[in-house]
């Protein structure tokens, strides 16, 4: 800081952060203030950063988790070596959707123009994140990032595959599985939201052999022609005498069987149940149960199969299939019901159960394992456990891994077209790129031809804390890292497929702390209901629009109050709080400097007593500041030193300071300790506040002791 820089502190009254914020950054970028380099350090923190989609810019939801979790590295930084790494998830599925949606292009009609387009996106929406990060003062180490499509991350990711494969736990076969026709790939059980709809519930006449009618209602009528039984629960009067008789289809004829079974609902509709192939998780399961007959009915372009409806769209054939029925005097009645139906997380369009060949992990056999390996998994809010074993409890699929897209890591597997014998990659193939991947050579003379699919982009996020182990040349170490920050809504994806897979490969549990953030709200609103920040619905705004009314640091300190798992309105009255506090400290740092820049008498006044009180003081914050800190609390750390510094420091000891000094009474000692305290207090400020106690204890170091090397404040003094 140059003396003009520090003459005019001296004169202003507030941080000027728009000039200097980015100074600081600079600064902290050149001399490597966040770069660790005591990778074999006994007390290391490793800590598994979540990477963002690499798709658009982050929203101030975003930068709350994200700050929240800085605090918390800083404060190990000053007593740890510590690893912050930043990363970006920028393959698979949401970053093709961003794509498609900005671009109104279909990827199967240029496969090789969007897997580019893609790649452009991707690294225009990091280079946008990453100026981001900065600006909120995000202490990553600036040389050393990773993306879930580099070549590390690929050849984690296979070698993963393969591995789990030769121990088999992935099959790949044909089932029914959960599809997304719009996004054209099959899900996985974390993909799929549950949400509601109006619909129609149809009341609709199927006769028995010698013509007796019988009512079923389904909200699907365009399933008729994929129907292979008919289904009552057996405690049901009105239908227990029927199990040896068959209905027959009202649209092509055929000898439907009525059978019994326990999860029939009496109650819905007339209580006969049709079964199709397949509308429902339950469909999927009378028909395994029951080894049912499967008549295929939709399509992965989600046109209807079969005929007179053969090629229609879901909702063409369902209005051809009721005038069928009308026509023929079956429709009984209909009514306006509340319907619950899955749908893409990704699009928010109905799935769809098609019967496809996938490859998957073995969830399910695993569960019970599961349970039990969590539970030496600190997570805190300690409440957040019991989502994380709510979800295990209520799996219903295994994972599939496979999808049906372009921009993502490949499969690395062939199979051949006469033995359909699985081949896959070796060791020294991989990375092994889709481009790379050409048709081989079978044993039995056929043709093997590559796979084709790419890994559901949680493949590769579930691995993050092996590919930080191999990028900090830890391979081998088996040990668990330190902590994981994350929210809430991926519990259920990269919290779980992480566990899952160190769980699987018989690793330790993947971290010692797991931490739960809460969401980023918008702006609170009178009486309307309160909305999750996000990208797709316009409700986020960007941190740096923020940052540049209020600072970073009011944003940080927004952010900070917000405990970890709960939800946060953006307050004006909170980011103005920090700003104020900002201030606070801005000019208790010029008085300070009065005070100890000043001329000292040979003999000051004896304020043992006062500094011994100061000294208590502060020990005693700085305790239970550290056990707040110890439990992730950083939101009561925070309030503990606020109110220490502006009642107790600013409001006691400093005015005491001032009239001792305005009456000449101060020694050399007496301002040296003035000094060693207030910067304490940065010291302690640090972790919410980086830009300006970064700001305020460089300027003291230049004026006090210019000759010495000044040591950034957020590296560790010891």
């Amino acid at each position: 800081m140059s003396s003009d820089e520090i003459a005019l502190l001296m004169k202003t009254k507030r941080f000027d952060y728009q000039q200097y914020e980015s100074k600081i950054h600079d600064y902290w970028k050149a001399n490597e203030i966040y770069r660790c380099k005591e990778l074999t350090a006994d007390d290391l923190k490793i800590i598994d950063t979540p990477p963002p989609y690499a798709n658009g810019t982050l929203h101030h939801g975003h930068g709350m988790s994200y700050t929240q979790l800085d605090i918390i590295a800083r404060y190990l930084r000053q007593r740890h070596p510590t690893i912050l790494p930043l990363a970006f998830d920028n393959n698979g599925l949401p970053t093709e959707r961003y794509t498609e949606i900005k671009y109104g292009i279909q990827p199967g009609d240029h496969p090789d123009d969007f897997f580019q387009l893609c790649r452009q996106e991707a690294e225009l929406a990091i280079k946008n994140q990453q100026s981001q990060f900065e600006a909120l003062g995000f202490s990553y180490d600036h040389d050393i990032a990773y993306t879930t499509i580099d070549d590390r991350a690929m050849r984690i990711t296979q070698q993963d595959f393969i591995d789990l494969y030769n121990r088999g736990l992935i099959i790949r076969d044909r089932q029914p599985q959960l599809f997304c026709i719009s996004c054209q790939t099959a899900l996985a059980q974390a993909d799929i939201e549950k949400e509601e709809k109006e619909s129609q519930l149809y009341w609709i006449t199927f006769n028995t052999t010698d013509g007796k009618p019988f009512e079923i209602a389904t909200t699907r009528p365009e399933l008729i022609p994929a129907a292979t039984a008919i289904f009552y629960h057996p405690e049901d009067s009105r239908y227990n005498h029927m199990s040896e008789t068959h209905l027959i289809n009202p649209i092509d004829g055929r000898s439907l069987p009525i059978l019994e079974d326990n999860t029939i609902d009496p109650e819905f509709g007339s209580g006969l149940m049709m079964c199709s192939t397949f509308g429902d998780q339950h469909d999927i399961e009378l028909y395994r149960t029951y080894k049912l007959d499967l008549i295929p009915s939709i399509d992965a372009d989600g046109k209807m199969i079969g005929n007179q409806i053969n090629g229609l769209s879901i909702l063409t054939a369902r209005e051809k299939i009721l005038n069928i029925l009308q026509k023929k005097g079956r429709i009984l009645k209909k009514k306006s019901v509340i319907q619950s139906y899955s749908a893409c997380e990704r699009c928010s369009t109905p799935i769809e159960i098609i019967n496809t060949m996938q490859w998957q992990i073995d969830i399910l056999s695993h569960k019970t394992g599961l349970l039990d390996y969590i539970e030496d998994i600190e997570i805190t809010p300690g409440y957040m456990k019991k989502r994380l074993i709510h979800w295990i409890n209520g799996l219903q699929w295994n994972w599939i891994i496979s999808r049906q897209r372009y921009f993502g890591i490949p499969i690395p597997a062939w199979i051949c077209e006469s033995c359909e014998k699985i081949d896959l990659a070796t060791q020294t193939e991989l990375p092994l790129r889709i481009q790379e991947m050409e048709n081989r050579n079978c044993a039995c003379g056929g043709n093997l031809r590559p796979d084709g699919d790419i890994f559901d982009t949680w493949m590769t996020s579930s691995l993050t804390p092996l590919i930080l182990e191999d990028k900090y040349f830890m391979s081998g170490h088996n040990q668990s890292l330190t902590l994981r920050s994350q929210a809430h809504e991926i519990i259920r994806t990269w919290a779980f497929y992480t566990i899952l897979k160190a769980y699987l490969m018989d690793r330790p549990i993947p971290w010692k702390h797991l931490l739960i953030s809460g969401w980023g709200l918008g702006f609170k609103a009178k009486g309307k209901k309160a909305i999750k920040a996000s990208k797709s619905s316009g409700t986020g705004k960007d941190p740096k629009d923020l940052i540049l009314e209020y600072g970073a640091d009011a944003f940080r300190y927004w952010a900070a109050n917000a405990k970890l798992g709960k939800d946060q309105y953006l307050l004006e009255a909170i980011l103005n709080r920090g700003r104020k506090l900002v201030t606070k400290l801005y000019n208790a740092a010029k008085l300070t400097l009065i005070i100890v820049t000043a001329d000292s008498t040979s003999n000051g006044r004896d304020i043992t007593d006062l500094r011994t009180e100061m000294i208590s003081n502060l020990n005693s914050t700085k305790q239970e500041y550290e056990k707040y800190f110890e439990k992730f609390d950083y939101t009561e750390a925070l309030a503990l030193i606020e109110d220490q510094f502006w009642n107790t420091f600013c409001a006691e000891h400093l005015e005491e300071f001032k009239s001792y000094h305005y009456d000449n009474q101060l020694s050399t000692s007496d301002r040296r300790f003035l000094t060693i305290h207030f910067k304490y207090y940065l010291r302690l400020f640090a972790p919410f506040m980086p830009f300006i106690t970064e700001f305020l204890n460089r300027t003291i170091h230049e004026m006090i002791s210019p000759e010495a090397k000044y040591r950034s404040i957020h590296q560790s003094q010891t």
